[in-house]
């Protein structure tokens, strides 16, 4: 997968298959930028969000999933507690999740 952040802070992910899985949240390209990222955009060739993906990115406040996601890997948020509002293509709907223990998932059309 490549990637791209811009400086209005998006990060696009782009690719096809599966996201590659990290041990750590400096493990994937994007670390340096973990304050910066405030939304993330999934590309349509993209099948998996990769484990601890986007762990450490504090200020995320959006993801959009293309329909071929089909897993979302361990810890993908891991070390975010907060809101995060995913845009699920797939189902046309916005799902909100607030991210922590217990994980607690409301869908709105």
């Amino acid at each position: 997968s490549a990637f791209l952040l811009n400086r209005s802070s998006d990060l696009a992910i782009s690719g096809t298959g599966a996201m590659a899985n990290y041990d750590s949240s400096s493990d994937h390209p994007w670390s340096a930028f973990h304050s910066d990222i405030t939304t993330a955009v999934i590309g349509d060739g993209v099948t998996s969000i990769g484990r601890r993906a986007f762990a450490d990115c504090a200020n995320l406040t959006s993801v959009t999933l293309p329909a071929g996601v089909e897993e979302l890997g361990d810890d993908a948020f891991e070390g975010y507690n907060g809101t995060l509002l995913f845009m699920c293509h797939w189902m046309n709907m916005i799902t909100t999740v607030t991210v922590g223990l217990p994980m607690l998932i409301s869908y709105s059309q």
